[in-house]
């Protein structure tokens, strides 16, 4: 009976959606000769949505993604000799870190007038993922530029936690919405280092389907 409600009262929106912000990977790396800042990076999202709006004020949504999230870590490094002292030897570099994502989100949302809150659950499941570091190594008051490009394998295979999201609707098929995404799970993790990912995004909207079915529907159903 509740499938055959959802069915046939619901209103069922299909539509393409693309949204730009920002990201971090966030690090837990601190030692003592160590300084590490975690800074956000451009990233985003675009894909497919579907929606049953349920009644008036209700809705539940799943989209299918393509999900970029990137992050960029500042960090110094002083070495320590045999007696415990700085051994002179150091090195300071920028590395930006890119992890493509399919991904799965659902939620569940409310609609007031032309505004919907939504709150749900994120699966991410890792396609694949990169790093480019640049940088110095010195010794005293001689330093060596350097630049390299590497993958990153031992990124984990899925990313997932919660998001909440809201919507404004500015015509029948256009909306604009924002989205926050925390990770809950560590994607990477190594002797006092793990990291997680946090992801903002504004993006559009745009319906492509939609269909509102005849409730008479029901009595046929039931007959």
């Amino acid at each position: 009976m509740l499938a055959i409600h959802f069915s046939v009262f619901g209103q069922h929106v299909c539509g393409l959606k693309a949204s730009g912000g920002l990201s971090k990977i966030s690090t837990t790396a601190d030692t003592n000769l160590t300084i590490n800042k975690d800074c956000f990076a451009f990233s985003g999202a675009g894909g497919l949505y579907y929606n049953m709006r349920l009644k008036k004020s209700h809705l539940f949504g799943a989209e299918l993604l393509f999900v970029l999230i990137r992050g960029k870590e500042r960090s110094e490094v002083y070495e320590s000799g045999q007696a415990g002292n700085l051994s002179g030897h150091y090195s300071i570099n920028d590395t930006w870190r890119n992890v493509s994502y399919f991904g799965i989100p659902i939620y569940y949302g409310f609609k007031y007038k032309k505004l919907n809150i939504n709150l749900g659950f994120q699966t991410l499941f890792t396609m694949k993922s990169k790093s480019r570091s640049k940088g110095l190594n010195g010794q005293n008051s001689v330093s060596v530029p350097y630049e390299s490009r590497i993958n990153m394998p031992d990124i984990a295979t899925y990313n997932y936690g919660p998001r909440a999201g809201a919507m404004y609707y500015i015509s029948k098929k256009i909306s604009v919405e924002a989205i926050f995404y925390y990770g809950i799970n560590t994607i990477y993790s190594a002797v006092n280092d793990k990291w997680r990912a946090r992801q903002i995004t504004i993006g559009i909207r745009y319906q492509l389907f939609y269909l509102e079915p005849d409730p008479k529907k029901l009595n046929a159903i039931l007959e």
